[in-house]
């Protein structure tokens, strides 16, 4: 009987014992997602853009569903090309955000950051001006601007870089709107000595009522006052590379 007794007492203990170790570990919960916010939405010349800390993304009004620009889509086709060239695992990151967008050009700058396993490590800033209703390529001053007009953006590009960056036209963004004369600011490459230039330049007509229409907010903004739409807020992308 002391026999069974005691091992009875030591089937109980082992049950409870075996029960508060399968409650000691707590389950752990789905991680929550991460839901993006909005910073900035708009339609303009018959297009729908919206900006959210996930991504930027422009569609035609009259088919929603299609992107005619998609910041994530361009981030992973940037961060594609150079990680091919890497011979270890990168990660990286983007962090993107709006300068300004007049009638359908908009102007996107971008802050990159690269890290490999190798040891390499790399920082780039760029940005570009897209037209929304010709999306394939990026949209050139010297398309809208006469080529006299930007002789002083080359001169001042000369004087802060090594040589003339080979994206000096299509890295723009519309400033201010002064009267007949726009502000234009141009993002320079990291190894200038400086990180940007601007030029004043006549308002072409073709413009003159979409920068009236952002320089009031009505329909887009200028860079001027990006600080206060955005609040600071930016597209940020992670883009992992494995081998």
């Amino acid at each position: 009987m002391k026999l069974s007794l005691v091992f009875v007492v030591l089937v109980a203990a082992t049950v409870v014992s075996s029960c508060s170790k399968f409650n000691i570990a707590p389950i752990n919960p789905p991680p929550t997602p991460i839901v993006p916010k909005d910073v900035w939405s708009s339609s303009i010349g018959g297009f729908a853009i919206t900006w959210t800390t996930a991504d930027m993304i422009a569609t035609p009004e009259h088919t929603p569903t299609r992107q005619v620009f998609s910041e994530l889509t361009r981030t992973a086709v940037d961060f594609h090309k150079i990680a091919t060239k890497q011979t270890s695992d990168c990660d990286m990151t983007r962090q993107a955000k709006i300068q300004s967008v007049v009638g359908t050009i908009v102007s996107v700058q971008n802050s990159d950051i690269m890290k490999c396993t190798n040891g390499t490590n790399g920082t780039a800033i760029g940005s570009v001006a897209i037209d929304l209703a010709r999306p394939k390529a990026p949209v050139l001053l010297s398309a809208i601007f006469p080529g006299h007009e930007l002789d002083a953006l080359k001169t001042k590009a000369e004087h802060f870089c090594k040589t003339v960056p080979s994206d000096l036209m299509s890295s723009f963004a519309f400033s201010e709107l002064h009267g007949n004369s726009v502000i234009v600011s141009v993002t320079l490459p990291q190894d200038c000595t400086q990180s940007e230039v601007d030029v004043v330049l006549n308002v072409p007509a073709t413009l003159k009522r979409p920068l009236e229409l952002a320089a009031t907010r009505k329909q887009g903004f200028l860079l001027h006052d990006q600080p206060a739409i955005a609040n600071g807020a930016v597209t940020t992308i992670n883009y992992h590379y494995r081998m």
